[in-house]
């Protein structure tokens, strides 16, 4: 499916309020749902990205959150291990639909073969350098065979940026059902922070 397809379909979305079952549209139209904390998202199954967006909340947006989150890690010169999120369609009763590209594999559901090659970098980076740069993160408790597999790519410097940006934007769940991978390479796909407002 085309972003334009989709879109067709956002616009016979009801209004996102606590009775709207956002599981049986996707249904309806063949797509996967996914949710947690604040955002939900589709999973189009032809298409290589996914849709996110949030309850209407005129105080805060996650999805907005993390799109200027995506915008300051570019600052950061982090934007590679960041999957983009960017504002596509706002429907009329006011919900904010943003883009962003699918994962290959959650960290949570990764193949055999990435775990065993995380787990070989793992074993070539110094568990006190992984210790250091966790500790300097917002949120310390990120997975170490990742965290190393970032390391092992794109070096120490890359890695302060990084815990400088977290910071910034006050990134505080990166567990794992919010990093995963692209081809083998570690990325972020969840970043907005958990109730970071």
């Amino acid at each position: 499916m085309t972003l334009e397809e989709v879109i067709k379909v956002l616009e016979t979305m009801p209004a996102v309020d606590r009775f709207f079952d956002f599981g049986r549209f996707a249904a309806e139209h063949g797509w996967k749902s996914a949710s947690g904390a604040t955002k939900f998202c589709y999973i189009i199954p032809d298409a290589d990205f996914v849709i996110k967006f949030c309850r209407n909340n005129k105080r805060h947006n996650e999805c907005e959150q993390e799109a200027r989150a995506y915008q300051s890690g570019k600052k950061y010169g982090i934007e590679r291990v960041l999957l983009e999120t960017r504002f596509v369609y706002e429907s009329p009763n006011g919900t904010r639909f943003f883009m962003q590209p699918k994962i290959s594999e959650s960290h949570n559901r990764v193949s055999r073969k990435t775990r065993q090659k995380a787990i070989r970098i793992n074993k070539t980076v110094r568990p006190k350098m992984c210790e250091k740069i966790r500790n300097g993160m917002y949120y310390d408790d990120l997975d170490r065979n990742w965290l190393s597999m970032v390391i092992s790519l794109y070096g120490k410097r890359f890695c302060r940026s990084l815990e400088q940006w977290s910071k910034e934007n006050r990134v505080n769940d990166l567990h794992n059902a919010n990093i995963g991978y692209v081809k083998g390479k570690p990325v972020i796909l969840d970043y907005s922070g958990y109730c970071n407002f």
